[in-house]
This record gives C-alpha cells, structure tokens and sequence, in this order.
C-alpha cells in the first residue's frame, strides 16, 4: 500500500517574535552602515486556526478512505470491489486477449506471431504482464516473455510478439523474438498473466492436452497454412484466417 510523504513547514510559535532574513538582492553603499531589520509580532489569533486535514481533499480514488499516519504521511485504503490499483489510483481491471496467432508456416517457420489487443473500455498497462509458452509434453514452460516494454495499450490497440520477418504497422507496439520456431506446433499452450500471476487469457492449440478446460481448446489446426488463427469477436472462437494480420483487424474464415 502507497504512503504519501507530508511537507511539513515549520513556523514560529503564536506570539513568537520573528525576524525576516536580510535580502541580499539590493545594492548596498559599502560606506552605509548596514541597518538591522525590525522585528515583526506574529498574530495570536493565528492559534485559532485548525491545522490544515491532509485528507480534505483527499488525493485517494474517489470512496477509498484517506487516513493521516503519524510520522509518515498519507495512506489510501483499498480499492472499491471490481477495481484494482494501490488506493490512490484504481481502475477497473485489464481486459486482454490473445486475438490471433500463427505458429506454423509453410516451409520454415520464419513468420510466427502472437498478437494481443485490449478488449476493455479503459487503458491498460501491461508493466508487469507476461506470456508464458507452455509445452504440452511435459507441462513446463519454455519461454516467458515480459510485456512490459509494450507500456500501455489504449481501448481496441493491439500489441505483437513477432519473429523479425513478420510485418507490423509502424504504430502498434512489437517484442521482437527469436528468427524462427520460437513457437512450438503443439499441441502446446499460450498462456496471457497478469501482474499478480492471474491468467487473463489461456489458448491451447494443435491438438488437445489434457487438465485444460475445453473451452481453452482451439478447434482448428495450423499445419503450415500460409494463414492464421484469428478471434474475429472477442472472446469468440478462433478460425482458420486466410490472410495473417498481425497488428490489424482480423479477416473471416477462409471459405
């Protein structure tokens, strides 16, 4: 949980007589003597008035409470139920998903991809997420990639893990991997975490493994189609897509 430091500023005592510091911005004659500033009486009725509430306004998320710790500063509670942040700042948990990808081409496998795109209504930062590739023979993962570099994803953008040979529009944020078969045939799993290790989204594909749900399956097979496997709704299955398009809305089934 955040602490916010308080500046505390200190002052005389009420009544406490105080001298200004001497200015040293005017020129001064060297011949003149210099002349002490006069001492100023501080008001008494400054005592009368109540210490200022750090809390009032208070700096957390609107209905988290704001509470005045001692010889530390400002603490924000938790988040309202269905939100996520430190108190200060809450948002409404990230909507993400895995929306296409390709692992398997023809010949060599030189265009592999996964493409994310945010699904939700608000931005989401993916500091702290990760993609973890898992191997269906034995249950282990064998490539975890961090998000983070990609930083935030606004409302509808996508984000792509790519092999070098794979084009992206210039603007959709890309984690350049390996040249080729970074990404298994399967039947293997993809796997989207969250910052606190949560799956926000889990894709089985190439075959069927078991312990995983079935609406985790993908019911299509890549064998080197020169397409992909795309969502054309969130959340839908995926289909086999003639053409890849990683960075771009997906294209229908091939016929």
């Amino acid at each position: 949980m955040r602490i916010w430091p308080l500046i505390l500023l200190m002052s005389a005592a009420c009544g406490e007589a105080v001298t200004p510091p001497l200015s040293y911005d005017a020129e001064v004659d060297p011949g003149e003597p210099l002349v002490e500033p006069p001492e100023l009486e501080l008001p008494d009725d400054r005592c009368d008035q109540a210490a200022p509430d750090p809390c009032d306004p208070s700096p957390c998320h609107p209905g988290v409470q704001c509470e005045v710790v001692e010889g530390w500063g400002i603490r924000c509670g938790s988040c309202p139920e269905g939100m996520v942040g430190d108190g200060f700042e809450c948002a409404p948990p990230p909507r993400l998903e895995i929306h296409e990808f390709d692992y398997d081409q023809p010949g060599s496998d030189t265009a592999e991809f996964i493409e994310i795109v945010n699904v939700g209504e608000h931005p989401a930062s993916l500091v702290g997420m990760r993609v973890e590739l898992v191997n269906g023979g034995n249950s282990q993962v064998y490539r975890a990639v961090a998000l983070d570099p990609i930083g935030t994803l606004e409302p509808g953008a996508f984000a792509v893990l790519a092999a070098p040979l794979v084009e992206v529009p210039e603007e959709v944020p890309v984690i350049r991997m390996p040249a080729s078969a970074w990404l298994q045939n399967g039947p293997d799993a993809i796997v989207l975490l969250d910052a606190e290790g949560e799956a926000l989204d889990l894709v089985v594909y190439g075959g069927t493994l078991e312990g995983y749900a079935p609406e985790w399956h993908v019911d299509v097979l890549d064998t080197g189609h020169a397409g992909s496997l795309s969502r054309i709704a969130p959340g839908g299955p995926f289909v086999l897509a003639c053409e890849p398009t990683p960075g771009r809305p997906n294209v229908g089934p091939c016929e």
